[in-house]
């Protein structure tokens, strides 16, 4: 009685914390001992912890002239020079492509993510992959994935950048459909465009779960003050260049951080 009364004054994450540093063939054993210890055990998913790697195993790398990321790790015995995850895309039907975004053990890979292109997510480890639905526009996708929460993961899609007027008119007349507009027109259009409040108030993004299959817009409510307007976020911007290596994303404790043009994080 003494040691019960003690084990129910713990509480469930205090438990949880514990039973997570369990070796995983004793965790799935305690599953046993009974119904609470059993949800204990399967709500926070604790045994997913042991699926993910403990270590850093190797980089992958996106080259400007290469076709293909490079794999930077130490030789072994168990991990062949051809990783397995090049393998996969080998079966995909083209010979390029570049790795977008990783999340725990996951990969997220795309013949052209600025255009658009077929996306794959893939698991370099058991050679698992799929290929996601199409979603077209000039955009970044990010990966999210926590096993120890869901076996499902999402991909979130956001456009690229703000359409600039003048980018906007210059395309129209490339296809002969513009309007005449005055330079005055013109210039009032785009200085109205550059004092708008950048990140908006309610943004769009697009959202892909495994769970669901399909892409679904999602709508971003901002809880702080905006991180400026356009024209001062582009007067504090990286050179754009068109390719993976610039303005990444993290994933942590549940919440995903974007690397934004203009210099900024959002959460």
């Amino acid at each position: 009685m003494e040691t019960d009364t003690k084990l129910s004054a713990l509480t469930d994450d205090v438990l949880a914390a514990i039973l997570c540093r369990v070796p995983a063939p004793s965790l799935a054993a305690s599953r046993s001992v009974c119904k609470a210890w059993r949800g204990l055990i399967d709500d926070p998913r604790l045994l997913l912890l042991h699926v993910l790697p403990c270590s850093v195993r190797g980089l992958f790398i996106n080259y400007l002239d290469h076709d293909m990321p490079h794999l930077f790790a130490r030789p072994t015995s168990s991990v062949p020079r051809r990783l397995s995850f090049a393998i996969v895309c080998t079966k995909l039907f083209y010979s390029g492509y570049r790795v977008t975004d990783h999340c725990n053990g996951l990969v997220l890979h795309s013949r052209d993510d600025v255009n658009g292109y077929a996306r794959y997510v893939c698991n370099p480890a058991t050679r698992w992959w799929a290929r996601l639905p199409p979603c077209s526009g000039y955009g970044r996708t990010f990966l999210v994935f926590d096993p120890a929460l869901s076996p499902h993961y999402e991909v979130l899609w956001t456009e690229r950048d703000p359409e600039n007027p003048k980018d906007n008119r210059r395309k129209k007349k490339l296809g002969q459909d513009a309007e005449a507009e005055t330079p005055e027109e013109e210039e009032g259009e785009y200085n109205s465009w550059r004092l708008t409040e950048w990140s908006p108030s309610r943004w769009t993004w697009h959202g892909f779960s495994s769970r669901t299959s399909q892409w679904e817009e999602r709508v971003f409510v901002r809880e702080c003050e905006a991180a400026g307007t356009l024209g001062y976020l582009l007067l504090h911007q990286m050179r754009y260049i068109p390719e993976p290596r610039w303005r990444y994303a993290a994933y942590w404790q549940g919440a995903l951080y974007v690397h934004c043009q203009g210099e900024y994080v959002s959460r």
